[in-house]
């Protein structure tokens, strides 16, 4: 029987779609009818513009930051211009998508500058090497930032401010953050046995402390540490002459009454990792002159300021420990502004879980909102943050999360899990014999329990390269729980 006749017998007027078609349900649609439709993409339980009102950038002042353009699944059309209130922003942000997707130029560079216009100063790592041109070409757009811009970087030494971090190890804590960001943090060591990195991190804490307040006092460079490691009598013996000085406890403890052969096993894994930084040019954005003034990291907090810092992906270990020992010396000035934040600072980290093994995102998420920083993170997969339960708590704090088309099935799965389900309206369709040549054809319908978003619509949505859905979870500032199905490409 034609399937228009099965229609009419159901009572349903709806035209079939032709073989092999697609289709696409839209909020407000009616179950779609068993034939009608081929195939379906379901985005019945995306927000529409009537329900984002609370984004609708034309409502929005200057330092909202704009996410595209709402897409209207039914009709392919562009809706209302999408931003994100700064009371949203405020409470992290995650944009996950694979490279070459869009996350840097449609959306870390446009957050960073509306950040910067709106009175805040940002912090940003910088991947490929070319993100400060990327900011101050996008700004130009709309005229100048009108704020200081910085970059501290190895690979660009004649572009490159200075920041002497070795002055930073005057506490414990300091000391132990610039450790931390060179050998890895203990949670993440595969190693069976603690010993071996708890030895290393006593040996590390000591050589940094001795060659910055008594071997090289006031003039320490980074590739010293490697030259005093190596040197066992010289390490030694400060100690020994020095028993009180910081970090003497730990040498002594450590490789004190060593032979050579011995000492030199026991430095090994030190002695690589500071060879990491034993560069011309990482002792040169790293110690002041007359012509390379420091850069006063304060100043960030004073005044809305633009900092890049350099981690390219080609620069390895040394770029990895470089970006992090910053990353960690400046969430321990974030914890001395608890009482008193001051300027609001967006710290904007690329291509995140390479530094996941040195750099507490749990912990940093979970208070810096007190110190006024917020934090958005960027990842070509969730995947990579390998541990689940550190993976969960990270992006459980980030209100926003913004998932890209072309995104990993680990990424789905997750976004799925963060969206939930919902019900939804579903009709069958039976026959059964008898009644007629035909026999009867029933139809029942039932509400159905489904997850909000599927695999397909949140990886594969059949509406240009640079479609994403966010989600965000601000629900006491008013704003819909349902995903948005946005264009980046057009703001």
């Amino acid at each position: 029987m034609p399937l228009r006749l099965i229609q009419e017998l159901l009572g349903d007027r709806r035209q079939p779609a032709p073989p092999g078609s697609v289709g696409v349900l839209a909020p407000g649609d009616r179950a779609p009818l068993p034939g009608v439709v081929d195939d379906f993409y379901d985005y019945r339980g995306i927000a529409t513009a009537r329900e984002i009102e609370e984004l609708d950038a034309r409502h929005l002042g200057a330092d909202s930051f704009r996410l595209g353009r709402l897409l209207n699944p039914k009709s392919n059309q562009h809706e209302v211009p999408v931003a994100l209130p700064l009371d949203v922003l405020r409470r992290h942000a995650a944009v996950i998508g694979p490279s070459g997707t869009g996350k840097t130029t449609s959306i870390l560079v446009p957050w960073i500058v509306s950040a910067l216009r709106g009175g805040n100063s940002v912090v940003a790592l910088d991947v490929k090497g070319d993100l400060l041109e990327t900011v101050l070409g996008y700004a130009k757009r709309d005229g100048e930032m009108g704020v200081p811009v910085g970059k501290w970087d190895y690979t660009a030494l004649s572009h490159s401010v200075v920041w002497p971090w070795l002055q930073e190890a005057t506490t414990p804590e300091h000391v132990d953050a610039i450790v931390e960001a060179i050998l890895g943090r203990e949670a993440k060591q595969s190693s069976a046995d603690p010993f071996f990195y708890r030895r290393d991190w006593q040996l590390m804490r000591g050589v940094l402390q001795l060659a910055t307040t008594q071997i090289f006092p006031g003039r320490a460079r980074p590739s010293h540490l490697g030259e005093v490691v190596i040197d066992q009598e010289l390490l030694v013996g400060t100690a020994l002459a020095n028993p009180q000085a910081p970090g003497a406890s730990d040498i002594l403890a450590t490789v004190a009454g060593l032979d050579a052969v011995d000492y030199k096993k026991a430095a090994a894994g030190v002695a690589t990792a500071l060879a990491e930084l034993n560069s011309p040019a990482v002792d040169q954005v790293s110690t002041p002159s007359s012509t390379h003034p420091a850069l006063d990291m304060d100043l960030l907090f004073a005044s809305p300021h633009l900092l890049v810092v350099g981690a390219p992906l080609h620069g390895g270990k040394k770029a990895r420990f470089l970006s992090t020992i910053f990353l960690n010396l400046f969430v321990r000035r974030l914890y001395s502004r608890l009482a008193n934040p001051g300027r609001h600072v967006f710290l904007v980290i690329d291509e995140a879980p390479r530094i996941v093994d040195r750099f507490d995102f749990e912990e940093v998420l979970s208070v810096s909102r007190s110190a006024g920083v917020s934090v958005v993170l960027a990842a070509q997969d969730v995947g990579q943050f390998r541990d689940e339960n550190e993976r969960a708590a990270i992006l459980a704090n980030c209100a926003t999360y913004v998932s890209i088309a072309g995104a990993h099935s680990t990424s789905v799965k997750f976004f799925m899990e963060r969206l939930g389900k919902h019900r939804v309206h579903v009709i069958d369709v039976g026959r059964t014999e008898g009644g007629t040549p035909l026999g009867t054809f029933n139809r029942s319908e039932r509400t159905d329990l489904q997850d909000v978003l599927a695999e397909r619509e949140i990886k594969y949505p059949p509406f240009g390269r640079r479609c994403a859905i966010a989600h965000i979870n601000a629900g006491e500032l008013a704003i819909t729980s349902k995903p948005l199905l946005v264009d980046l490409s057009i703001t």
